[in-house]
């Protein structure tokens, strides 16, 4: 097991009016509901290297904030591209994996096989785009807005007993420390997705997932909160 303790059900359940606290060792004092809602599939289209249709607006994008879209695949790691837009031009960007997921994991997820552009240009990543710990970009020149391509590994919990494929999944994406204080958004698709979680929220804000017609997403969160958890049938490989 990569996290503590979890549970699952053959079938998801429907209830969709307490927190998922799934694929976690739940803090003093929370609560330990298995995940509750199920859903049609989402899209099956993966992150593109712009915004999502109809994601053309909003924090990341058009105002000062993030963007972060995410599909996993047939083993559970994430592909994740995020768009950062600051409220000032830096030439230097600290970025750090999160520190606090909200629960006590036994494993924490790694990123691999990083990319990064500034303002269009292409940024130089330390070791060689693997990420466990803070590290700094230098960009060509200052920049305002970045996009960021990376591999998040080591993440995913299969849920057993259970149909074949159904996972938890720790979404934990790059912090940009020059966004902490200012708001991200986190989209999935690419696999069933049934539910998102939101462990850094106030256990009633908890159940966080929202959905339309390509994938499941979340509202605004602080970026100091934007860890989610999800719920998914993987898909098959191909």
């Amino acid at each position: 097991m990569l996290y503590g303790v979890w549970r699952s059900s053959e079938q998801p359940a429907t209830v969709l009016d307490g927190p998922v606290t799934a694929l976690v060792a739940p803090k003093p004092g929370a609560t330990t509901d298995q995940p509750t809602s199920s859903s049609p599939a989402a899209s099956s289209q993966p992150p593109s290297t712009a915004p999502a249709t109809g994601a053309g607006r909003g924090p990341g994008v058009t105002e000062p904030g993030g963007r972060v879209a995410a599909r996993p695949d047939a083993s559970g790691d994430l592909e994740v591209v995020a768009w950062v837009r600051l409220s000032r031009p830096l030439r230097e960007v600290a970025l750090a994996l999160p520190q606090d997921f909200g629960i006590t994991p036994v494993a924490r997820p790694t990123v691999v096989d990083l990319q990064a552009v500034a303002d269009g240009q292409v940024v130089a990543v330390p070791d060689n785009g693997t990420v466990r710990q803070r590290v700094n970009l230098v960009l060509p020149q200052p920049a305002d807005t970045l996009q960021l391509r990376y591999r998040l590994v080591d993440a995913v919990q299969r849920s057993r007993p259970a149909p074949p494929g159904r996972a938890l999944i720790m979404l934990a994406p790059l912090k940009v420390e020059a966004l902490a204080a200012l708001p991200v958004t986190v989209q999935v698709s690419g696999a069933r997705v049934t539910n998102l979680t939101c462990p850094l929220l106030p256990q009633p804000q908890q159940l966080c997932g929202r959905q339309d017609a390509q994938a499941w997403f979340t509202p605004a969160l602080a970026a100091d909160q934007a860890v989610v958890i999800v719920q998914a049938d993987l898909p098959n490989p191909t």
